[in-house]
């Protein structure tokens, strides 16, 4: 499976698997029920806009709020994770770890992400990929 994950503030288009086209086109957003500081994942895409407003729950993108391209490392993980699933459930065959390429379609101001994390890294041990790649903005990769 070869997964190519483009995010930006209103960019539908979350994954791709480019070998057969197949791709998950949600919203990137996701509902958090927060209670004693622990966080539980409600919905996650245009469903989680159905649970506005309810007492307790929270709609966050994971991306591109307060400057940063990974605002909330966790509820990013889980989107890219549900992503991933989505995709390969219609795929015929194995499917093998993924190829994530993470490309913005617009910089941040901060950076990659507010906690001193390695993104690759986490997207590579909590998402399954055997390789991460993170490219710019304006950066073109042919492939």
């Amino acid at each position: 499976m070869f997964s190519i994950f483009n995010y930006g503030r209103n960019e539908l288009r979350l994954a791709t698997e480019l070998h057969s086209a197949q791709f998950y086109d949600d919203e990137p957003i996701v509902a958090l029920e927060i209670k004693d500081e622990i966080k539980t994942i409600k919905e996650i895409g245009v469903a989680a806009r159905a649970l506005d407003g309810l007492t307790g729950i929270v709609i966050v993108n994971p991306f591109y709020n307060n400057g940063y391209a990974f605002s909330d490392v966790d509820c990013a993980v889980a989107l890219i994770n549900h992503a991933i699933f989505a995709v390969s459930e219609g795929l015929s065959g194995k499917i093998f770890a993924p190829l994530i390429i993470f490309h913005p379609m617009e910089s941040s101001k901060e950076g990659l992400s507010a906690d001193d994390v390695d993104i690759k890294k986490i997207l590579s041990d909590k998402c399954g990929a055997r390789t991460v790649i993170m490219m710019h903005p304006d950066e073109y990769l042919d492939l």
